[in-house]
């Protein structure tokens, strides 16, 4: 009989003492576009992201952000829709025109022997966009019913309902999509909202991959292929239009109750950043969260439970989330407003601190595993205002957070009576 030998203890956990960090070289373009570039010799492929200040701050109609992005793909200057997949698809390239709540991203990835070619499609795409109305029509159909089936879903209509009460339907953060919104935007409207925004001095090259200097004549072709003209639009107010935090009752399907708390957090750039991720991260940021070992593990609660910072470039809010069966909605609510008590009076342990900060840093260094990877990290400081010079310092600051930090933190945004509630589904009390 074969004899094994068994690990009586776990193997002990080395610290991450240092990343290393991309080299990222910066230039702008004859026609001003700024061009950051991560370079990843002979992997044979090319990553190309065009970032425009395009999302719900600029929008004059609700949702025209939304709607103009991924029309801009559906048929451009020579190609019908149809003949944009098949030229796409030939080369096993792929282009995407995704919207953010802040921006508009046309994203290209391709064999690196393809890119002029991909390039001279993607300022196509970029240049004159059809905005045909049978199109629209057709995309508009099927928004609205996608929206159906989210509709029917208690996750997706708590979210909802917490940005709504967050932030206020009169902010861009704060809308939601409707049947009635999608039905109102016009081929005009997304005519006009492309002339205001998709134009050179609003938009940032993002590139990485097999790049190096004698592409840039590409990137430059791309660059003048962009409308000309235009102003920075990331520099924007919102207007607060905050309410006093209450809770939502919302009948929904009978399976599980969605459970959803938030309230206002802060940007990237605020001074208490670094200390709130942390915060979060130890909360409920990751497997071995509080929220998680309590309401998960020890109570049996819940399959999953989590907090997140959703940051947007002007605003942000702190959400926590989960589903539960529905007898444990309002001891789940306790249990979780418990936790955040104990954070705001209880020094956290040199072993919980140190197992957060490992944690983060080997999120750290996942991310900068590669060049697509890194650029994510890149895009994140460049959009934050935040110097290039100052990555590795962000990263330490991020994983220096000590206990008393994490009381102070807590302490200030951790209180219940700022907190919105919302409860999606049929709470037994």
């Amino acid at each position: 009989m074969l004899k094994t030998n068994i690990l009586s203890t776990p193997p002990q956990i080395q610290a991450i003492k240092d990343i290393q960090l991309p080299e990222v070289e910066t230039y702008t373009t004859q026609g001003s576009i700024p061009v950051y570039e991560i370079k990843k010799p002979n992997s044979g492929i090319v990553m190309l992201e065009v970032l425009f200040y395009a999302g719900r701050p600029q929008e004059e109609k609700q949702l025209t952000s939304a709607c103009c992005a991924p029309m801009m793909r559906e048929g451009a200057g020579k190609y019908s829709s149809e003949q944009l997949s098949e030229e796409i698809d030939f080369r096993g390239a792929s282009i995407t025109i995704t919207a953010s709540m802040d921006l508009i991203t046309a994203r290209l990835v391709c064999l690196k022997k393809h890119l002029k070619e991909m390039i001279d499609i993607l300022g196509e795409i970029l240049s004159d966009p059809h905005f045909d109305q049978a199109e629209l029509k057709h995309f508009i159909n099927r928004r609205i019913e996608r929206l159906q089936v989210e509709m029917a879903k208690n996750d997706i209509v708590s979210y909802r309902e917490l940005t709504s009460g967050i932030y206020g339907e009169e902010n861009p953060y704060g809308y939601n999509s409707s049947e009635e919104k999608y039905l109102s935007i016009e081929v005009l409207d997304l005519k006009n909202f492309y002339c205001h925004t998709i134009r050179q001095n609003n938009c940032m090259f993002f590139v990485s991959g097999d790049i190096n200097s004698s592409d840039r004549d590409i990137l430059e072709y791309l660059g003048d292929k962009i409308p000309k003209g235009g102003i920075r639009l990331n520099k924007i107010n919102l207007v607060d239009h905050r309410r006093k935090p209450k809770r939502s009752v919302i009948k929904g399907h009978t399976m599980q109750t969605s459970i959803k708390i938030g309230r206002k957090a802060i940007i990237r750039k605020h001074p208490d950043f670094h200390k709130l991720n942390f915060l979060n991260t130890l909360f409920g940021g990751f497997f071995g969260s509080r929220l998680v070992t309590n309401v998960r593990e020890g109570l049996g609660m819940t399959y999953g439970i989590y907090s997140m910072i959703d940051s947007q470039l002007h605003d942000a809010g702190l959400v926590i989330s989960t589903e539960v069966a529905n007898p444990n909605v309002f001891p789940c609510l306790t249990e979780i407003y418990k936790e955040m008590d104990r954070l705001k009076t209880e020094k956290v342990a040199p072993e919980e601190l140190s197992l957060v900060a490992n944690y983060m840093m080997g999120s750290y260094l996942n991310l900068f595993d590669g060049p697509f990877n890194s650029m994510k990290a890149i895009k994140s400081l460049v959009l934050s205002d935040i110097p290039l010079s100052d990555l590795r310092a962000v990263i330490m600051a991020s994983v220096s957070v000590n206990a008393d930090d994490v009381i102070e933190m807590a302490q200030k945004y951790f209180n219940s009576e700022d907190y919105w509630e919302v409860i999606v589904g049929t709470p037994q009390i």
